[in-house]
């Protein structure tokens, strides 16, 4: 069996947002840091091809910066959405610094 790309990355940053494709789901992470006390905040909303929403949560965490908090945030999405059994997942974040970290496409394997 071929491996499947499964997962694509991309940034929301000034562009409108767009439903995605029969059978992939967007997953849209955020996260921030209050620099002071360290406590960060992370938000994910999973959306479907008919944008209807069809997961999501948010969390209160400690992280040391907003970067930590937003790379948890993309961490956390993205094991919620395989958790949920989606095999397909748009990532999208407003994180330019981390999207040109993370490579384009991630495999399929569980």
């Amino acid at each position: 069996m071929s491996e499947e790309k499964a997962t694509k990355v991309n940034s929301t940053c000034a562009e409108k947002w767009k439903a995605p494709e029969l059978g992939w789901i967007k997953v849209n992470c955020d996260g921030a840091q209050d620099p002071i006390t360290k406590n960060a905040r992370l938000g994910i909303v999973m959306r479907d091809n008919q944008s209807r929403v069809i997961g999501g949560f948010h969390k209160e965490t400690k992280a040391r910066s907003s970067l930590i908090a937003e790379a948890i945030a993309i961490k956390e999405g993205l094991e919620k959405a395989r958790e949920k059994g989606f095999p397909k997942i748009i990532l999208e974040t407003d994180c330019q610094l981390l999207l040109g970290r993370l490579p384009i496409v991630f495999s399929n394997k569980r």
